[in-house]
């Protein structure tokens, strides 16, 4: 059966048709695998610096809500309301690369802040009873920790430690002729003979 050139027309619309149709659902694909990539690393990035901000600076949790709060359906019912009321913005859409580069704004932006005016972490504590621990601008906002004096466990043998403490070393020289000490001041063991011992 021979096709009329009607017949023929309608096959190329509908190939052509389908051909669209196969093209505009490729770049949806494309447009949604990028978003999804974007958010994917937005999410690392937002996870990363939360736990470093968490750890380093108590006041850089803003940055946190301000992204948590970003990347929620509220956000985007809050700038619709806005919008309507603002003429200017009557053209702006806000879609998903404006959201990524505005989130990676606020968290360049506080890093920023975190490096310039550094703060002292919540904590310096090293677990160690015989270490003071404390922070403070003439550290550079860094954690000091100072070994405490005539602290048994502060890995110093001093003065009344010998014999009662791990500080301290074992002198003994198995000679029972000799009276064994430890010298805190040379950091050294005494071994004095004793007169009159006989082994």
């Amino acid at each position: 059966m021979k096709l009329t050139k009607e017949d023929k027309k309608l096959i190329e619309e509908e190939a052509l048709d389908k051909h669209h149709t196969h093209c505009e659902a490729k770049k949806e694909r494309t447009e949604k695998d990028k978003k999804i990539a974007v958010w994917v690393v937005e999410i690392i990035i937002f996870l990363g610096l939360g736990i470093y901000f968490l750890i380093n600076n108590k006041i850089n949790l803003v940055p946190l809500v301000l992204v948590g709060f970003i990347i929620t359906p509220f956000f985007d019912k809050a700038f619709n309301w806005y919008k309507k009321k603002n003429k200017k913005l009557k053209h702006f859409e806000f879609n998903w690369w404006k959201k990524a580069i505005f989130i990676g704004g606020i968290i360049i932006l506080f890093v920023l802040i975190n490096i310039i005016i550094p703060e002292c972490p919540k904590s310096c504590d090293d677990n160690n009873q015989c270490t003071n621990d404390f922070c403070s601008v003439e550290t550079g906002f860094k954690c000091m920790n100072t070994i405490k004096l005539n602290c048994n466990g502060n890995g110093i043998c001093e003065a009344g430690e010998y014999g009662k403490s791990s500080d301290c070393p074992d002198c003994n020289d198995r000679n029972k002729c000799t009276a064994d000490s430890y010298d805190t001041a040379s950091k050294k063991c005494i071994h004095v003979e004793m007169k009159g011992c006989i082994q």
